[in-house]
């Protein structure tokens, strides 16, 4: 059984709240990616960050031990990303995503969760879980949206016994926003509840979102996983 309770609107989506203030310097400039160049072609591009916005999906996995085994993730872009992202690639974004197309954007993914740490972590009552390599990747296009689907095993199955488990979905370095839409789900388990969780920042937080609004698209943040704080997150409780 599975349930999931309606969040705000997440921290870097049209409409979220914002702040006023100051934030580190930029000390690092991006890599030029397939999804970077994509959004440097959009007309709103190359102005505040975050500058690509992604709805999520989330769902929990409990085995037959009641230990959670792994975390399962989607990425839905909006059909104007979806377009500049395909076309980057080479793909045509008019055409069905063939077998072949849909395992070179799956591929192209996997690098860049390698290089972003998955865009993910989890939590059990505070205390951070490992998390393995993403695996099962799927991409797919629905609705003219694109849409990743893939299972983050953790590293180790963890007990829960009453403890809940939080699971974030972010960019490291903020130049994406996440948010996350739709019912979260369970898979496995008895008497477990997930959830969204409603974003509630303090006011230095959002005195820093405002700050980074003034970042050029090609520089990150000067705080170490400044993303964390923006994450879109999602909560699996067990009795």
């Amino acid at each position: 059984m599975a349930r999931s309770d309606e969040a705000p609107p997440g921290p870097g989506f049209p409409g979220s709240r914002r702040g006023a203030g100051v934030g580190g310097p930029a000390v690092k400039r991006l890599a030029i990616t397939p999804l970077l160049c994509a959004w440097l072609l959009a007309p709103t591009g190359g102005a505040a960050h975050p500058h690509v916005f992604i709805e999520a999906g989330a769902g929990f996995v409990v085995d037959a031990e009641g230990r959670l085994a792994a975390v399962q993730i989607s990425h839905i872009y909006d059909p104007l990303m979806t377009l500049l992202v395909l076309q980057e690639m080479g793909i045509d974004p008019f055409a069905a995503l063939d077998p072949e197309a849909s395992r070179s954007v799956a591929a192209d993914q996997a690098l860049l969760f390698d290089e972003t740490g998955g865009f993910a972590a989890l939590s059990v009552a505070g205390e951070a879980v490992a998390l393995a390599p993403a695996q099962d990747i799927a991409a797919r296009v629905e609705d003219d949206r694109l849409r990743i689907d893939f299972t983050r095993p953790l590293a180790a199955p963890a007990a829960l016994d009453g403890r809940p488990a939080r699971l974030a979905i972010y960019d490291p370095v903020y130049f994406i926003a996440f948010d996350l839409t739709g019912p979260v789900t369970v898979a496995g388990g008895t008497g477990c509840e997930a959830k969204a969780l409603a974003w509630q920042p303090t006011e230095a937080v959002l005195a820093l979102q405002a700050a980074l609004a003034d970042l050029p698209v090609d520089e990150t943040p000067a705080e170490k996983d400044v993303g964390r704080l923006f994450a879109a997150e999602a909560q699996l409780t067990c009795r």
